[in-house]
């Protein structure tokens, strides 16, 4: 009985959180944020209360449902409790957070219609003289949409002066550049003006080596990695360290050895990592003309040069290109999906002025994408009941979604066959090998292990083409190529130096992740070697005890993890790279009778909400 007693008050709080939960996910976003309200008064402040006010208050804020009883100042009330949150869990704010998290879902104009809902109560803060950390995350999170809302120099020297004072968390928060660097450019052009401005062993003294090695993440700073060779030597002259600050050494150590060809030993372990990488790092004896090709790689004035020029050549393709076409193997590999409205892009694209080979790995079933609310673009017909899915699944996360609707998602996954002769002749390959990815083989594999075990058995097809190849270029079968921005000229030469990789996604972090996009890649086969053995690479990297190496594969980041301690430069393909391509999206019929099915004796909000978004494109008649 002692024992319920002491409980008894956080188990109350408990199951009033949860009675908002179901508030929010059923749209009853003022119901869910007036038990937050009154918890925020009465105490305590925890994780779980802060992370649910958010989601509520994040929802309320962008679907506009705030009420007449919920005037300014009871709103700018609860706001202020959510950005200035007092109390940190070895978490990010969980307002920004909440609020980043939406706009990297694919909610539309996210930042901007935050900025001008909390800007009431962001000057009143500022005015108060408030200068605190997760203020400071919130104006750096909305600084683009803010615009002049305070002098950005100001706004730069508040930044600088707390930056030493981020922990994990805060790191992840306003330097997303993976995805959409524009949100995020002035936050990045602090640091790096404030990297480019300061001493090394000022750096030194200043931040531990987790925080630089973000830095070069978050920037990409030459000069940061040049000066590393001296930052490293003074952390090793006998400064304490924590277990972030040894893995990040390790890290730093394992690049600076591969890339800059130091003398000596990384470390225990990361011998074999040198011993296999360095020799991908030649003499820069064409250094200068590798350099200049890459400047006009990533220039936006040569990208629109070429980008007209690809255009002219479209409307007249009998115009010359140059003396010698490059020599590409293209691997295929991953899910086919909409290989066959896909394959004609490239031919109009990146295939059109090259000679290539073709070798194809994927699976027999043909399928569809994935329904995760971040994609740009969903595998169902109909706009209204899109819209609608993209914000409950949001709200509910994924494996909520997939344990209410088991009936949506099964019949999302159905698809036809392809034989290996049929994608041979569509290909104009020999080189094809189709797997049962049902298959026992298969069983219990990740969607991201298959994609990594895909890229590197495409790879291992390579020794059956007939000579040797100037670039390796791997494409998901259903990725839709465009308008060309690059002279194949300037490729060859920005690859013959040294490993550097061009794909859909330079590489840049995301809430404190290293991420490169990982469904087109085009470089030299010796780096192009090592990014398709990411595969095999994770799980040694893995016991490596290095920053950001786990043992799971994902998407994204573990080929970012692989390029990043190789010393792989991942810059953007001059390329317009267009959406994933279906081969046939999921019937607004076939999507009403699976929600029937699902939400039959239940029917709560969510299940309304959709069917009612299904309804309206089923009378539109999609």
């Amino acid at each position: 009985m002692t024992v319920n007693k002491v409980n008894s008050p956080q188990i109350l709080v408990d199951q009033q959180i949860d009675a908002a939960q179901n508030f929010t996910e059923d749209g009853k976003h003022i119901e869910a944020l007036e038990i937050y309200e009154k918890l925020f008064a009465d105490g305590p402040r925890t994780q779980a209360l802060y992370d649910g006010a958010a989601r509520s208050a994040t929802a309320a804020l962008l679907d506009g449902t705030f009420n007449e009883d919920w005037r300014r100042a009871r709103r700018d009330a609860l706001f202020r409790h959510l950005i200035l949150q007092a109390e940190r869990f070895d978490a990010p704010p969980a307002f920004a957070f909440q609020i980043a998290r939406s706009h990297s879902s694919g909610g539309k104009d996210v930042y901007a219609r935050t900025a001008a809902e909390l800007k009431p109560v962001l000057t009143a803060l500022r005015d108060e003289g408030l200068r605190d950390r997760s203020f400071l995350l919130m104006v750096l999170l909305l600084r683009a949409p803010l615009h002049d809302w305070m002098d950005q120099a100001a706004l730069t020297r508040w930044h600088l002066d707390l930056l030493p004072d981020f922990d994990v968390g805060d790191m992840a928060i306003p330097y997303n550049v993976m995805f959409e660097r524009l949100s995020a450019a002035r936050n990045v052009a602090d640091i790096a003006s404030m990297i480019a401005n300061t001493q090394p062993d000022a750096l030194a003294r200043r931040f531990p080596p987790w925080k630089l090695l973000r830095f070069h993440w978050i920037t990409g700073s030459s000069r940061l990695e040049a000066v590393m060779p001296e930052l490293l030597a003074e952390w090793r002259a006998g400064k304490s360290t924590s277990d972030e600050d040894l893995a990040a050494l390790r890290s730093l150590a394992l690049r600076l050895f591969v890339t800059q060809k130091l003398s000596g030993s990384p470390g225990d372990g990361l011998d074999q990592f040198v011993a296999e990488w360095t020799p991908m790092h030649p003499p820069r004896t064409r250094a200068s003309a590798a350099e200049s090709a890459r400047a006009k790689l990533v220039s936006r004035h040569w990208q629109a040069i070429h980008a007209g020029f690809d255009l002219v050549r479209r409307r007249a393709p009998f115009l010359k290109v140059g003396k010698r076409r490059p020599r590409v193997a293209l691997c295929v590999s991953g899910q086919l999906r909409g290989y066959m409205r896909a394959f004609p892009t490239w031919r109009e694209s990146l295939l059109r002025d090259i000679d290539y080979e073709v070798v194809v790995h994927s699976w027999e079933k043909v399928g569809r994408s994935g329904a995760e609310p971040y994609r740009a673009y969903l595998p169902f017909a109909g706009g209204t009941f899109s819209e609608a899915y993209r914000a409950q699944a949001h709200r509910a996360g994924m494996p909520e979604m997939h344990k209410r609707y088991p009936a949506l998602f099964a019949a999302l996954q159905q698809g036809g066959i392809v034989t290996a002769g049929e994608l041979g002749a569509f290909y104009g390959t020999d080189h094809v090998v189709l797997e049962d990815d049902a298959g026992p083989a298969f069983q219990g594999w990740s969607n991201s292990r298959k994609m990594h075990y895909k890229v590197a058995a495409a790879a291992g097809l390579l020794d059956r083409l007939a000579g040797e190849h100037d670039l390796v270029l791997r494409v998901r079968p259903d990725k839709q190529l465009g308008l060309i921005a690059f002279s194949w000229g300037d490729m060859l030469k920005a690859t013959s130096a040294a490993p550097v990789i061009y794909a859909d996604g330079a590489m840049g972090q995301q809430y404190g992740s290293l991420l490169i996009g990982d469904q087109v890649a085009l470089g030299e086969p010796k780096a192009m070697a090592v990014y398709a053995d990411t595969l095999n690479l994770v799980p040694r990297l893995a016991t490596q005890h290095l920053t950001g190496c786990k043992p799971e594969f994902e998407g994204h980041v573990s080929l970012a993890q692989t390029c990043w301690h190789a010393g792989i430069e991942v810059h953007r393909l001059p390329v317009k790279i267009g959406r994933l391509m279906e081969a046939e999206p999921m019937s607004a019929p076939d999507i009403a009778a699976a929600l029937e099915q699902d939400a039959a004796g239940r029917m709560d909000g969510m299940d309304q909400a959709l069917l009612a978004a299904i309804r309206t494109d089923l009378g539109a008649g999609n």
